[in-house]
């Protein structure tokens, strides 16, 4: 007897299938024949996976990827079209590619959240959230001993496109305050924990 779904097959015996049945939280399961074996088929619903389960499978579907049981690396540049226009949804690895989107949903599954976005660089994911939310004539609020290349990104460019950025020590919330009556906020950036003292607000 053989187990089948989630993790890889192996041999198993029966006070095993009561044993994982108890630990595993199993939505289903149904047992065939197969080549005189008997195999149980395992479906464990993602709202009853523990994190560790969650982190590896709670946004894969093997039948998308010819049911490999782990996400295929997709090192290609290129995805096929079949006509000029054609609605796919991989074009170019630099825009989006199955690897990466896999990753990008588990982490938003396991940060409860709609959606994720992966970026090559730390920097990259912060200049994406400011170009969103900012734009000439809006105030930024920004924890003083911020990143240094977050500094020179608000400094160097956000600055000289209009954007009005004001510095402040945020570890205490009146000075927050102060600020948000003193100015019309567009966006407060904190960093925790901050990178020069290593606090966490």
């Amino acid at each position: 007897m053989r187990v089948e779904g989630i993790g890889s097959c192996r041999p198993i015996c029966k006070c095993e299938i009561i044993s994982l049945a108890l630990s595993a939280c199993i939505d289903c399961f149904y047992f065939s024949d197969s080549d005189k074996s008997s195999i149980i088929h395992i479906y464990i619903g993602r709202d009853q996976m523990k994190f560790a389960t969650k982190a590896i499978h709670s946004s894969y579907d093997c039948d998308e990827h010819n049911r490999a049981l782990m996400p295929p690396i997709y090192q290609n540049s290129m995805f096929a079209l079949h006509e000029i226009g054609e609605n796919v949804p991989y074009r170019y690895s630099r825009l989006s590619n199955p690897t990466r989107q896999v990753l990008e949903d588990t982490v938003a599954d396991l940060e409860h959240g709609a959606a994720g976005f992966a970026f090559s660089s730390g920097m990259a994911g912060i200049d994406a959230v400011w170009r969103t939310f900012l734009r000439p004539g809006d105030t930024i609020v920004a924890v003083a001993d911020i990143y240094g290349g977050a500094y020179d990104l608000l400094v160097d460019v956000y600055q000289k496109w209009g954007v009005n950025v004001v510095f402040a020590d945020l570890g205490n919330p009146d000075n927050l305050d102060e600020l948000l009556k003193a100015h019309n906020v567009k966006l407060v950036w904190l960093e925790t924990p901050v990178q020069s003292r290593f606090c966490a607000w």
